[in-house]
């Protein structure tokens, strides 16, 4: 079966990749009429590859190593008197190169033989329904985090809401700077309007920026996925790349635990994910509005014993900042 999935991601990066050469034609317009120079650089440093190669077909005996370093103090010489002219006509010196949203592959969507992690990340997010997960995260991120609805008045073990949300701000935030140095996975749990997906959109935001992939997703969504996997695979696109993906994420944001329909395969499904991401150092965060002693009462000994094991526990409490927004409303 063709994966429509798939090709139209494809679509998607060639729309990206035209409208970035289409941006690069009006650059360079506006440009070469401040500095007719940089115009004048540009079709040196064109022409000189292009003399090099016609060079060497035509005289094989030509010493292409001396040719190549001499074209390389040519043009790096070049490089910087345009780099000084654009800053000398007030434009950035990589205005001219900026231009990809996927600096990895010119948004082609591969580097060499390998599928870009830009790629995989849209085929995540078609996959699981994350095409609105961009504009969630221009919301919700770390630097719209507002410590306001949380209170300083503290509970019987001394600590208030706000103390304690500003501890797990410092979590998560070191969460996204040792990423991929430090495997580590984070748990929250707490009632529900106390911020856990909040700032699992801005671990996601912050990781999708430095382009790592993340697939963010509800517990019932994940178990569905599954299930039809299990039911439906001849029937669903691409199959075996959409549960993979699943492992194989940078990071894996699994929301909710605790409101899917609780089935044995589901808890088999469950402890292999965990357990085999554990194995690979594939780090997790995992929300619930379950306390642990509630997650013992629902999971088994296998699933709690790896959660509380190898996650931080991170305990949320305070008012539900839903409600206090909508009374401030």
């Amino acid at each position: 079966m063709t994966d429509e999935i798939y090709s139209a991601c494809i679509r998607e990066l060639n729309a990206d990749k035209a409208g970035a050469e289409r941006l690069l034609d009006a650059r360079r317009r506006e440009v070469y009429e401040k500095s007719p120079r940089v115009k004048e650089i540009d079709e040196t440093l064109f022409s000189t590859g292009l003399n090099l190669s016609r060079l060497a077909l035509g005289d094989p005996s030509a010493d292409i190593d001396k040719l190549l370093s001499e074209m390389e103090i040519q043009n790096a010489k070049l490089n910087r008197e345009k780099k000084s002219l654009l800053k000398d006509c007030g434009f950035k010196q990589n205005y001219l190169t900026d231009i990809y949203k996927c600096k990895l592959c010119a948004d082609t969507g591969f580097t060499g033989n390998e599928q870009c992690r830009c790629l995989t990340q849209k085929l995540i997010g078609r996959r699981y329904g994350q095409s609105n997960l961009k504009d969630i995260l221009q919301k919700e991120n770390f630097e719209n985090f507002d410590l306001r609805y949380y209170s300083e008045e503290k509970d019987a073990n001394g600590v208030s809401p706000k103390a304690n949300i500003k501890n797990i701000y410092r979590v998560c935030m070191k969460f996204v700077s040792d990423f991929g140095v430090k495997p580590s996975n984070l748990l929250f749990y707490g009632a529900t309007g106390l911020g856990k997906t909040f700032l699992c959109n801005s671990v996601a935001k912050d990781l999708l920026d430095n382009g790592k992939t993340v697939l963010y997703t509800t517990a019932p969504q994940l178990f569905k996925v599954f299930e039809d996997y299990r039911s439906h695979r001849d029937d669903m696109e691409d199959a075996d790349n959409t549960v993979d993906i699943v492992y194989e994420s940078d990071l894996l944001i699994i929301d909710d635990l605790g409101t899917e329909f609780i089935a044995m395969n589901s808890l088999t499904e469950f402890f292999n994910i965990v357990n085999a991401r554990l194995l690979t150092n594939k780090s997790m965060i995992v929300s619930t509005n379950l306390s642990p002693n509630e997650l013992e009462t629902i999971y088994t000994e296998r699933i709690v014993s790896r959660l509380i094991g190898n996650f931080t526990m991170l305990k949320f409490f305070g008012q539900d900042i839903r409600l206090l927004k909508k009374y401030n409303r």
